[in-house]
């Protein structure tokens, strides 16, 4: 069974929403498509939440107030020291600042799926750069 580990940035209605699907599609994935998906973090304006290994509904805070996209050394540090492989990380943020984090996620490993309704806000010249870049590292970015 192929595991797969989310880190979903933004828990408002987006991220709620995003995780109510998930918890009912969960037995679907392990047993049709034999996925694992776990949320690994949770990351919003004010904390990242870090699920305990080996418990079932525990979570570490850990807090500082800034927006999501000052998180992400916390988050890298976080998936290096747990050795997570497949991340995922789920924009529900709405957050043009945290959109110019994408190339950065992308050279993390990461795979970016955007959960929102607000799709790309942001210039052309940033699309164009992130186009080339996912292209050269066979990188993913999904949305809708």
């Amino acid at each position: 069974m192929k595991k797969v580990n989310i880190v979903l940035f933004g828990i408002g209605n987006i991220g709620s929403k995003f995780v109510n699907q998930l918890l009912a599609l969960e037995n679907e994935l392990q047993l049709d498509r034999n996925i694992q998906v776990e949320i690994a973090m949770l990351v919003n304006t004010t904390t990242v939440f870090v699920k305990k290994e080996g418990k079932l509904n525990a979570w570490e805070a850990r807090t500082q107030h800034s927006n999501a996209a000052n998180k992400l050394p916390e988050v890298y540090r976080t998936i290096r020291k747990k050795r997570l492989k497949n991340v995922v990380a789920i924009d529900a943020t709405g957050s043009s600042e945290f959109q110019e984090k994408y190339e950065e996620l992308q050279k993390n490993s990461m795979v970016i799926v955007k959960a929102n309704e607000i799709v790309f806000p942001l210039s052309f010249q940033f699309y164009d750069t992130l186009k080339y870049f996912i292209e050269e590292t066979r990188a993913f970015l999904v949305y809708g």
